[in-house]
């Protein structure tokens, strides 16, 4: 057992590392060895950079959140600085840019004195998520099942909730708070309501940017439903057992001896059908049977006679 969960976990570096060769391969063999067992050892410091702030935030925990702000992003900068080390244009790669733009994003900037990042610091931690679906096993494998419009659904009630969100906290020229929205997770919450288009009306924007905003989630709702809706059933597809799969010709021919004659029988059912051509050229060859047929009658017929003739006149 501990052999094939070693495999298993060999495995999944290699299938990890994969992607970035394509795009961003290494500089060298020993390069590409040392990101193999970097990679191995980033991914839970990865993974905790980018929970672990959304959990302890300055506004909730004061100087420790700001200490595991900046704390987590240097784990992001360090991993983006050994990544360029060892690639070969590794910011010209799609992984590069992302890994870039986040540790731009999430920057401890607005711990400055006299700044406000105000709900950027949230979108920002976010971002880093996304780097998550990088490193994390089987995310290329939920990406081919789910499609390209599940990323676009997902990502879009995201940004567009933040924006709802921002716009009704009192950052709008009407001034107005809304206290529905009193919470990323509500906008969240009604960004996924919005898109499936149920409409519970729990959650309402009243000002000009977060209608706006519902308005764009509903008509990517509409579009995007279909879509949607078969990616995901393809994603929770139940592969079907052997049992019911079986043809029911196999499961009765198991086990049992059919005669000849129910053999000649199926194979019977469902004759193919005939054109004008083949019945008339069926019924020609059905006269010249009879025909035959009459001559070889009449032949045995008087072959039989001869001898009888014979032994008549043989008895007088």
């Amino acid at each position: 057992m501990p052999d094939s969960q070693e495999q298993s976990r060999q495995n999944d570096d290699v299938q990890l590392l994969n992607s970035l060769k394509r795009s961003a391969p290494a500089k060298s063999e020993v390069a590409q060895q040392f990101l193999t067992r970097y990679q191995r050892f980033s991914r839970p410091l990865i993974i905790t950079s980018a929970l672990i702030p959304l959990i302890f935030t300055q506004e909730n925990s004061g100087r420790v959140g700001e200490i595991i702000a900046i704390a987590s992003w240097v784990v992001f900068l360090v991993d983006l600085s050994i990544q360029m080390r060892f690639r070969v244009r590794y910011l010209k790669s799609w992984v590069g840019i992302l890994d870039l733009s986040i540790v731009i994003v999430t920057s401890p900037w607005y711990l400055l004195p006299g700044v406000d990042g105000g709900g950027i610091v949230v979108l920002a931690r976010l971002a880093r998520l996304a780097r998550l679906l990088v490193i994390a096993k089987g995310a290329q494998h939920i990406f081919a099942r789910l499609g390209r419009a599940a990323i676009i659904a997902v990502t879009a009630v995201l940004l567009l909730a933040f924006v709802a969100y921002e716009a009704e906290n009192g950052a709008n020229p009407e001034g107005i708070v809304n206290p529905e929205f009193a919470s990323y997770g509500d906008s969240v919450w009604w960004g996924y309501v919005t898109l499936t288009t149920v409409g519970y009306g729990d959650i309402v924007p009243e000002t000009v940017t977060g209608r706006i905003a519902g308005g764009v989630i509903m008509t990517l709702g509409i579009a995007l439903l279909g879509v949607l809706a078969g990616s995901l059933a393809s994603f929770f597809r139940i592969a079907p057992t052997s049992s019911s799969s079986a043809p029911p010709e196999t499961e009765s021919t198991e086990g049992s001896t059919t005669s000849p004659d129910a053999t000649s029988g199926e194979m019977s059912e469902g004759p193919p059908s005939l054109d004008d051509a083949d019945l008339s050229a069926l019924r020609k060859e059905v006269v010249d049977l009879r025909s035959e047929i009459r001559e070889l009658t009449k032949l045995l017929n008087h072959s039989t006679e001869a001898p009888a003739s014979v032994k008549a006149a043989d008895e007088s």
